[in-house]
C-alpha cells in the first residue's frame, strides 16, 4: 500500500478511498488521485480530445469526456458486471459517481487533509 509522507501527514492509499454504495451490497470505490494521476488523466482527456482544443467542443461535451476518463482512472473497485464508465449506458449512474468523487474530492481536502495536518 503507498503511503505519503508531507511534513506531520501520513496519506495512505486507505485514506483516499470512499466508497458509493448502489445497492444490494453492491459498491463502486473511487480513490481521490495524487497529483501525478491527475496529470495522467488531463492527458487521457487532450487524447481522448483527438488534440483539439476543449473550446472547439460545447462545454457539456467536454464535461462528458472530463467525466468519463476520470472515472475509469479513479474507480478502484467495483462489481464483476460494471464495464467500466466508457461501456455504462446508465448515465445517471455516471452522474451520481462523477457527483460522489466531487464531494469526496473536498472532503479529502477539507477534513482529512487539513485535519490531520495540524499535529
Amino acid at each position: 500500500m503507498e503511503e505519503i509522507k508531507i511534513s506531520n501527514l501520513v496519506i495512505t492509499e486507505k485514506d483516499r478511498e470512499f466508497t458509493y454504495n448502489i445497492g444490494k451490497d453492491e459498491n463502486i470505490t473511487i480513490r481521490i488521485p495524487l497529483p501525478s494521476k491527475k496529470a495522467q488523466i488531463i492527458s487521457q482527456i487532450a487524447r481522448f480530445l483527438g488534440g483539439m482544443d476543449a473550446k472547439c467542443f460545447q462545454p457539456d461535451d467536454y464535461n462528458f469526456i472530463r467525466m468519463i476518463v476520470t472515472l475509469n482512472n479513479i474507480i478502484v473497485e467495483s462489481p464483476e458486471w460494471w464495464p467500466g464508465a466508457e461501456k455504462c449506458p446508465d448515465e445517471e449512474l455516471l452522474l451520481k459517481l462523477w457527483n460522489f468523487y466531487l464531494v469526496s474530492e473536498e472532503e479529502f481536502k477539507e477534513q482529512r487533509l487539513k485535519k490531520n495536518n495540524k499535529k
